[in-house]
């Protein structure tokens, strides 16, 4: 019996897509005796070499405003690296908009250290007040907030 040609093309197909995300994988494997080291050029941010597939990931920074300057959450060497969250790209694509001091420490901050221009600054300015934002476009609404016990979360609402 003759096997369709729709399944040997659904098989190609698989056969090819599984081959591909083995090549990505062994490509991008940690040669341990180089190890994974911050200042190694290859291995440097989860971003240029992805150890995940699927959909691509955006950062989110947890920021205060205090004393005229923006400062990561966590306080320490590692601040901003420890103050980050990764998130689906797509759920929190787009700026908000603070006031101009704000934004200007935004600008600057993107400046010195290289911080990608796509990524999303939750930024609070007083004790009060939470690590939430309020996101559309005109047809969905997003809320994208922090909560220390579950994590980077989002909801979204019909308009």
């Amino acid at each position: 019996m003759e096997v369709p040609q729709v399944f040997l093309d659904a098989e190609n197909e698989a056969l090819g897509k599984g081959a591909a995300s083995k090549d990505l994988a062994d490509f991008n494997t940690i040669n341990f005796e180089n190890g994974y080291a911050r200042d190694n050029l290859y291995w440097d941010d989860g971003e240029r070499i992805p150890t995940r597939e699927g959909d691509e990931q955006g950062t989110v920074y947890l920021a205060r405003f205090q004393d005229g300057k923006l400062v990561p959450h966590v306080q320490g060497e590692y601040g901003w690296d420890l103050s980050a969250c990764k998130m689906r790209a797509s759920a929190i694509a787009g700026e908000i908009s603070y006031r101009a001091e704000v934004m200007g420490s935004i600008t600057s901050l993107r400046e010195e250290r290289w911080i990608d221009r796509d990524a999303l600054f939750l930024v609070v300015e007083n004790e009060e007040m939470a690590w939430s934002i309020e996101k559309s476009d005109g047809k969905v609404g997003r809320r994208i907030y922090y909560d220390a016990v579950l994590g980077l979360q989002t909801t979204y609402t019909e308009q």
